[in-house]
């Protein structure tokens, strides 16, 4: 009777140990695959380095087109654009500035820019929409500048120059919304 009841023991045991085995493996997997869902989101894209900015702007009241060399550092979904020097096209309203940003779901950078160089008032936000192969973003700027207190205009970064500058050309000329989905004109 008593090796029955020891057998019993262990085969309760044993269902028991399974029970639990099972529920945690299954908490393991599941956070094993949360986990690896949002590294991905995350993690995907890095766009640190060296880009090249092209911004519409104005200069005593006229339109103006500036270039930037920019250098991004980019840590987690944390971004800092700083540009390198003041742009050449605008020797009145150029100034250094810096930016701090967050990254969403790999394609969405929202901001803020302020001037690092002392009596520059020129501040204000930053949209930009990030192509799916990260080469190229395309947003807009809006805050004060030179000019005005309170204006906007369309921005341009990207890893090559002469991309950026004919991007910007097909900005200006939109009149409408811009879109990574299928078929989008990013």
């Amino acid at each position: 009777m008593i090796e029955w009841l020891k057998n019993a023991v262990w085969i309760v045991l044993g269902a028991i140990l399974y029970a639990i085995g099972y529920e945690i493996t299954k908490a393991i997997i599941d956070n094993i695959k949360e986990k690896r869902l949002s590294v991905r989101k995350e993690e995907k894209i890095d766009i640190s380095g060296t880009w090249y900015a092209v911004w519409q702007t104005t200069v005593e009241g006229k339109e103006n087109i500036n270039t930037e060399l920019l250098r991004i550092k980019q840590k987690g979904n944390k971004i800092i654009i700083d540009n390198v020097e003041k742009s050449p096209e605008n020797k009145l309203g150029g100034y250094l500035w810096r930016g701090e940003c967050k990254i969403y779901d790999n394609e969405h950078i929202l901001g803020s820019y302020t001037p690092r160089e002392r009596n520059v008032i020129s501040k204000g936000s930053l949209y930009f929409l990030l192509n799916r192969v990260g080469n190229f973003m395309v947003g807009k700027w809006v805050g004060c500048n030179y000019d005005y207190e309170f204006t906007w205009g369309f921005g341009v970064i990207a890893k090559d120059k002469d991309f950026a500058i004919d991007k910007m050309g097909k900005l200006i000329n939109l009149k409408k919304g811009l879109s990574n989905k299928q078929g989008g004109e990013l």
